[in-house]
């Protein structure tokens, strides 16, 4: 059946439509929560059509693409779910028309504009949304932003009736006071950092948080000390591990069980802290080599998906969207991994990032979780530099944890710790301490930032 016959035949399923009916269904619900007040679903959706029809009083209509600039709250949310006229009145979107536009984190490279569609949205949004529950409470934690802060995120309570709860700060004492004071249900408990810092907080001042009912994490591979840390610290919860990029969102997740919840010899069988599980609902995974050819179980290469989430490409950018997809339809996650006999994902790495030392290839990732795994590191990037005897040098920033001695953790130890977990050609040949990692507006690490100050630092010391 030709796609656009495909799209008006399920038009009425648009993302303003999903949305919409979401908020009448439970009117009489508290939607939205922050520390000095609440939104129910009524009130939202209210103040999202008058919202909507001054935005249309100004001018703007379909296919006009309107920049949001709000830090995560309400706004944000009511400026997101515009839709006017009211539903009864308005005329179904087909689901191939764009519906949101997204900045990749541009943590390696210039950020670009993605564009997803209706049908990217309300699929990805639907499959988180029938996992959850009415009376899930969720913490805004990421920027609303970026997809994982909203569209690949938290939004999707919005359509199952639940709460989305906005902190009034980052900080892991707020979020974990946020949790408690509304009973959150679920954590994101990404990056590194955060989870250690999570783990450091609970270990001086303990809590209970009896309201949780499963730990999230989305943000790549998960370090095995961090996974196994949190699992000793919550061992009556599940911990789900889910992929997904800015491109093509919710692709796979996987659940390690409770500890509490199975014999304690079972607890070697659950898959490496680096499995990202199976593909979700309309998604395929395949590990391709150099060549293209596909590969088997077990082989590494670079992932390809093929989803009903997927982009519809970069805006203003044919040639990234021509290098991003296959010719039969595959999108280039820029990932390296491999399947396992089950057919479950890992990942090994980013593509982009590997480092190419003495002929050797480093996966970065790899590095930086055998640094995780030293108690005193708080955060760790490590990436390459131009070295005329190894083509690149493997170099490593490190931050400590606020309560480590000073002095009392040199780089010699930390190397001397990573040449005890790694073959010699991966320790990092530098290794600097940083009082913090710079991150971007995603978030996430800004390796490119990273460099550019241990330059300047290396300027300044000649």
């Amino acid at each position: 059946m030709p796609h656009d016959t495909v799209a008006s035949s399920v038009s009425h399923l648009d993302a303003g439509r999903l949305f919409e009916s979401a908020m009448r269904r439970f009117a009489g619900r508290r939607a939205i929560a922050w520390p000095s007040g609440e939104l129910g679903y009524a009130a939202l959706h209210e103040r999202v059509l008058r919202t909507a029809a001054g935005l249309a009083a100004h001018g703007v209509g379909r296919g006009d693409r309107v920049l949001m600039m709000f830090a995560n709250g309400t706004e944000f949310i009511e400026c997101w779910l515009r839709a006017a006229p009211p539903l009864e009145q308005r005329p179904a979107m087909a689901l191939g028309e764009p519906c949101a536009m997204y900045f990749t984190a541009g943590s390696t490279g210039e950020p670009k504009g993605v564009l997803r569609s209706h049908q990217s949205v309300v699929w990805g949004l639907s499959m988180l949304a029938r996992r959850l529950e009415p009376d899930d409470v969720l913490v805004a934690r990421a920027p609303m932003g970026h997809t994982g802060g909203s569209l690949t995120g938290p939004f999707a309570v919005l359509l199952a009736g639940g709460t989305l709860v906005i902190p009034d700060g980052s900080d892991v004492d707020r979020i974990l006071d946020t949790v408690e004071r509304f009973d959150a249900t679920r954590l994101y408990v990404h990056p590194t950092a955060f989870a250690k810092a999570l783990l450091q907080s609970l270990a001086a001042r303990p809590r209970a948080l009896p309201s949780l009912r499963g730990l999230q994490w989305t943000a790549g591979a998960l370090p095995e000390p961090v996974r196994d840390a949190l699992r000793q610290r919550f061992p009556h919860l599940p911990l789900e591990v889910t992929y997904g990029m800015t491109e093509a969102s919710n692709l796979a997740t996987y659940c390690h069980a409770p500890l509490q919840a199975q014999p304690a010899t079972d607890a070697s069988a659950a898959k490496a802290s680096n499995c990202v599980g199976f593909p979700l609902l309309g998604g395929e995974f395949r590990i391709v080599g150099p060549d293209g050819a596909r590969l088997g179980a077990h082989a590494e290469g670079e992932i390809q998906v093929r989803t009903a989430t997927a982009f519809d490409g970069y805006w203003q950018d044919a040639a990234a969207t021509r290098a991003a997809v296959t010719d039969d339809g595959w999108l280039r996650t820029g990932d390296v991994g491999f399947l396992d006999d089950e057919g479950a994902l890992h990942l090994s790495g980013r593509q982009r990032e590997i480092i190419k030392t003495g002929g050797l290839a480093v996966h970065p990732a790899e590095v930086e979780q055998a640094l995780a795994e030293h108690g005193a590191v708080a955060d760790a990037v490590v990436f390459g530099r131009p070295d005329p005897d190894w083509d690149e040098a493997v170099v490593a920033a490190v931050s400590l944890h606020a309560g480590t001695a000073p002095g009392s953790v040199s780089p010699r130890d930390l190397v001397r710790h990573c040449r005890d977990r790694l073959a010699g050609y991966k320790v990092p040949k530098e290794l600097h301490l940083l009082p913090e990692i710079p991150r971007n507006a995603s978030g996430k690490a800004d390796k490119r930032g990273v460099a550019a100050l241990l330059a300047a630092q290396a300027a300044t010391d000649h």
